[in-house]
């Protein structure tokens, strides 16, 4: 990123996963009314903030392509599954035990005290 920031990998080279990035941020910006935005202020790109999901995303097409259909990729705490599994908390929370997921094969990532449980 830092050769295209300075301008050193015009546009007309980016490759086919760079212009797919560039795609889905733009789509995203559209669909946050801006609030998501990969340029900074500066005018730079930082596509950090999806890139991530981005490749989760491509590893579990590769997967389920391969006829995998139970199956979960971890990416530095961004999960991504095919299965129904559960979240229990184990801070005492009044009334917040814990409560099922049913990814449907979307990421469920989680912060704080807790544990992903399968059912």
């Amino acid at each position: 990123m830092a050769a295209v920031n300075r301008g050193d990998v015009p546009v007309a080279d980016w490759s086919g996963e760079m212009m797919e990035v560039q795609a889905l941020a733009r789509q995203t910006k559209d669909e946050t009314d801006g609030y998501f935005d990969i340029r900074k202020p500066d005018g730079s790109l930082d596509p950090s903030g999806i890139v991530k999901g981005w490749a989760i995303r491509n590893a579990a097409g590769i997967v389920q392509r391969a006829g995998i259909s139970d199956f979960f990729i971890e990416a530095g705490g961004d999960p991504k599954h095919s299965w129904r599994g559960g979240i229990l908390f184990i801070e005492q929370t009044p009334g917040l035990e814990g409560y099922l997921v049913d990814a449907n094969g979307r990421a469920t990532p989680t912060t704080g005290f807790g544990a992903l449980c399968l059912p």
